[in-house]
C-alpha cells in the first residue's frame, strides 16, 4: 500500500512537473520574440532604457518576494489553518509593496533620471509590483499541487506581454507606451490569477498580529536571501552599466545578453529532471551511481555548451545583424565574449544541483551571495575603462569564481575528486580546432558555417572518442529511471 502512494505521489509530481516546464519553454519563447522585435523597432538606446528599467525595478521588486513564494509552497502542503495563513503573507505582502515603492520612487529621484527614464522606471515598476502578486497567488497553485494553473498564467502573461507590447511600438507609441502595454498585461495577468483561484485556494481571513508577521518574515529570510543574491547576480551589470554609461549601450549589452538568457533554460531543465534521480541515490547511498551520473553529465553539459558558446563566437557577426538589425552591430563582440560564460554557467546549474541532493543546498546558496558581490565589484573596475566588454568579462570571472566555490565544496562533500581530465581536455580540443578552422575567414557563408560547425564538432568529438561506452550505458539507466518516474 505504502509503495503504491509513494508511485502516486511520484507520477502526480512528474505531471506537475510536465505542465509547468512546458508553461516555461511556451512563455519563454514568447518572451524571447517580444524583445527581440521591440529591440529591432525601438533601436538600441530605447531599447537599453527599457531593459534598464526592467532590471533596476527588479532589483527593487524582489524584496517583495523576499522568499514568500518558496515558503508558501512549503508550508501550505501541512497547514491546517490555510485561510490564516494565507492572510498573514498578503500583509506582509502588502507591507512590503509599499515599502518597496516608495523606495523605489526615492532612489529613482535621487539618481536624477530624465523625465522620461523615471516615467518608464515608474510605470514598469507598477507593473512588476503587480506581477509580484499574480507570482506569490500561483505559488499557491502548486502548493496544492495544480501547476497546470501557474502554466496558463505564465503562457498568458507573456503572450499579452508580446502582442501587446509589439502593437503598441509598431504604432509608434514609443518606450512610454510599450510599458503602458507592459503594465496592461501583468493586470491582466492578475484578475485571470484571481479568477482561477477564487474557486481553488481557501479565501483568506485578514487578521494582523505583529507576531506572526515577524515570525514570517523572520522564516523567510533563507529563502530570501537566495532570491535577492540571485537578482542581484543577473541584474547589477544592467543596472551599473545604465549608471555609469549611456542608454545605448545599455542596449547592446542586453541585445547579447538576451540570447544567452535564452540559453540558460537548457541545464535548468535538465537539472530539475536529473534532481529526482540524484536525491534517489544519496537517499540509498548509491556513491558509485551517483559519481557517474555526475561525470557523464559534466561531460555532457561541457560538450554542448562549449559547442554552443564556439558556435556563437563564430556566427555573431550573422545573429546579431539578423535578429536585432545592424544598429545594433556593437553588440558582436559582447555576444562573442559574453556566450564564454556558458559552459561555467551550465556546470555551476549540476554543481549545485547535487549539493541540493546531499542536502547542502545552503552552499549554492553562498557561491550566489558571493558571486553577487564579487561581480559588482569587478563591474565598477571594468565598467568604466571598457564599457559593455568589461561588463561581460566581469560576468565570466564572477561564473568562474562561483563554479569554484562549489566545485571544492561538491569535492570535499563527496569526499573523491572525479577523473574529469578526458571530460574537459577532449571538448575543449575539438572547440579550439574548429574556431581555428572557422573563425578566421570571415567571408564563408553563414548557412555553410551552420553545417559545418556541428558537423566538424560531432566528427571531432568522435574521432577524440569523448564519449565512452560506460557514458552511453549510463544515459541509457538515467532516461530509463526518469520515463518510469
Amino acid at each position: 500500500m505504502g509503495e503504491t502512494k509513494t508511485m502516486q505521489d511520484l507520477q502526480k509530481a512528474t505531471k506537475n512537473s510536465t505542465f509547468l516546464l512546458s508553461g516555461k519553454i511556451i512563455s519563454k519563447v514568447f518572451t524571447f520574440l517580444f524583445l527581440i522585435v521591440i529591440g529591432r523597432i525601438l533601436g538600441d538606446a530605447n531599447y537599453g532604457k527599457f531593459c534598464f528599467a526592467i532590471s533596476f525595478t527588479m532589483m527593487f521588486a524582489i524584496f517583495t518576494d523576499f522568499g514568500l513564494r518558496m515558503l508558501t509552497i512549503k508550508e501550505l502542503s501541512v497547514q491546517k489553518e490555510a485561510s490564516i495563513y494565507i492572510g498573514n503573507i498578503l500583509i506582509l505582502k502588502g507591507i512590503l509593496i509599499i515599502l518597496l515603492a516608495i523606495a523605489l520612487y526615492g532612489v529613482s529621484m535621487l539618481l536624477h533620471y530624465d523625465k522620461e527614464t523615471l516615467k518608464v522606471i515608474y510605470i514598469v515598476g507598477a507593473s512588476i509590483f503587480i506581477h509580484s502578486f499574480s507570482f506569490w497567488i500561483s505559488s499557491i497553485f502548486i502548493a496544492y499541487q495544480r501547476a497546470n494553473l501557474e502554466a496558463i498564467i505564465l503562457i498568458f502573461e507573456s503572450f499579452s506581454i508580446t502582442v501587446l507590447g509589439i502593437l503598441v511600438v509598431l504604432k509608434g507609441y514609443g518606450i512610454i507606451g510599450l510599458s503602458i502595454a507592459y503594465l496592461i498585461a501583468n493586470t491582466l495577468s492578475l484578475l485571470l490569477t484571481l479568477l482561477l483561484g477564487k474557486a481553488k485556494i481557501p479565501k483568506p481571513v485578514i487578521k494582523i498580529n505583529f507576531y506572526s508577521l515577524l515570525n514570517l518574515l523572520k522564516t523567510a529570510v533563507p529563502l530570501g536571501l537566495l532570491a535577492i543574491f540571485s537578482v542581484f547576480y543577473q541584474k547589477s551589470d544592467t543596472v551599473m552599466l545604465g549608471l555609469m554609461t549611456t542608454d545605448a549601450v545599455v542596449g547592446q549589452y542586453n541585445a547579447a545578453y538576451r540570447i544567452l538568457e535564452a540559453i540558460f533554460f537548457i541545464p535548468e531543465s535538465y537539472t530539475i529532471v536529473l534532481l529526482p534521480i540524484l536525491s534517489l541515490y544519496c537517499e540509498q547511498h548509491k556513491t558509485k551511481e551517483l559519481l557517474a551520473t555526475y561525470k557523464t553529465s559534466f561531460k555532457f553539459l561541457l560538450i554542448l555548451s562549449m559547442g554552443i558558446s564556439m558556435g556563437l563566437t563564430i556566427l555573431a557577426n550573422n545573429i546579431i545583424p539578423m535578429i536585432y538589425g545592424k544598429d545594433f552591430a556593437p553588440a558582436i563582440k559582447g555576444l562573442q565574449v559574453l556566450c564564454w560564460t556558458l559552459p561555467f554557467s551550465f556546470i555551476n546549474n549540476l554543481v549545485g544541483t547535487i549539493l541540493i541532493a546531499k542536502g547542502k543546498g545552503i552552499i549554492p546558496a553562498k557561491a550566489m551571495g558571493l558571486g553577487a558581490l564579487f561581480n559588482i565589484i569587478l563591474n565598477a573596475i571594468l565598467i568604466p575603462k571598457f564599457s559593455f566588454i568589461g561588463a561581460s568579462v566581469a560576468t565570466i570571472i564572477t561564473e568562474m569564481f562561483s563554479f569554484t566555490i562549489q566545485f571544492t565544496a561538491l569535492t570535499k562533500v563527496l569526499g573523491v575528486v572525479p577523473e574529469l581530465k578526458d571530460s574537459i581536455v577532449k571538448p575543449l580540443l575539438a572547440t579550439i580546432i574548429i574556431l581555428f578552422v572557422l573563425f578566421l575567414p570571415h567571408n564563408t557563408n553563414f548557412f555553410i558555417k551552420i553545417i559545418i560547425i556541428p558537423t566538424g564538432y560531432l566528427f571531432l568529438l568522435f574521432l577524440l572518442k569523448a564519449f565512452s561506452k560506460k557514458d552511453i550505458k549510463t544515459f541509457r539507466q538515467f532516461f530509463k529511471k526518469s520515463s518510469i518516474q
